[in-house]
C-alpha cells in the first residue's frame, strides 16, 4: 500500500498527515503487432510479450499447450523480465504454436503466436530444381 503525505504550512507550525492510497491492481500488455513470425533454421528469433501491471505481473511461456518449464529446451532462454522469448540457432521441430500468459491479481492476459521455421535449401536442391525447370522448357518447347 502507498502512502500520501500532504504537508500543510503556515507561519507558526507545518502539519503533516499520511493517508492511504491504494492503487488498484491492473495488466497492461501490448497488442503483439506480429503474431505470425517465420525465421530460417539456424537464426535466432525472438518472440515479445511486453506486458506491465500493478503488482508486476508473472509471465509464463508455453509451446503447443505445454509450459516451457516442463521441457528444458537448450536453444530457448526468456530475457527483459521473462517478456522475451528467444530462441537461438533455430530448427524446424522448434515451429509451433507458442503462448504468453500474463498473470496478476487483477487477472490474465495471453497472446500467441504462430512460428515457422524454414530449413534452408541445399545446394542439391538448388540443381534439382534448376534441373526440371530446364527439362520442362525443353519440353515445352
Amino acid at each position: 500500500m502507498l502512502h500520501f503525505i500532504v504537508f500543510k504550512l503556515n507561519l507558526v507550525q507545518m502539519i503533516t498527515s499520511s493517508l492511504p492510497l491504494t492503487v488498484p491492481a491492473y495488466i497492461l500488455t501490448e497488442v503483439a503487432s506480429e503474431t505470425e513470425l517465420v525465421t530460417v533454421q539456424n537464426q535466432t528469433i525472438n518472440i515479445n510479450c511486453p506486458s506491465m501491471g500493478i503488482p508486476p505481473p508473472s509471465i509464463l511461456w508455453l509451446k503447443n499447450r505445454v509450459p516451457l518449464l516442463d521441457n528444458p529446451y537448450k536453444n530457448m532462454r526468456v530475457v527483459n523480465n521473462n517478456q522475451v522469448l528467444e530462441i537461438s540457432n533455430a530448427q524446424v521441430q522448434d515451429a509451433g504454436k507458442y503462448l504468453c500468459t500474463v498473470t496478476n491479481v487483477a487477472g490474465q492476459e495471453k497472446r500467441e503466436f504462430n512460428l515457422q521455421v524454414h530449413g534452408k535449401p541445399t545446394v542439391n536442391q538448388f540443381k534439382n530444381t534448376c534441373a526440371q525447370k530446364l527439362i520442362f522448357v525443353v519440353l515445352s518447347y
